[in-house]
């Protein structure tokens, strides 16, 4: 995450902005197929389909 502020006038904004939302996504998929193989007892098939 990227913490950003900027003055305005008399205010302040804060922006959250993800760093790299590539690797984000990535984590967020790998522990949501991790969750699903533990909790359903099925295998996981990774990779390309054949063409």
């Amino acid at each position: 995450m990227r913490f950003r502020y900027r003055k305005l006038g008399g205010e302040v904004r804060f922006i959250l902005s993800i760093f790299n939302p590539e690797k984000a996504f990535e984590a967020a998929f790998k522990e949501a197929v991790e969750a699903a193989t533990t909790e359903t007892d099925l295998p996981t098939f990774m990779g390309t389909p054949e063409s």
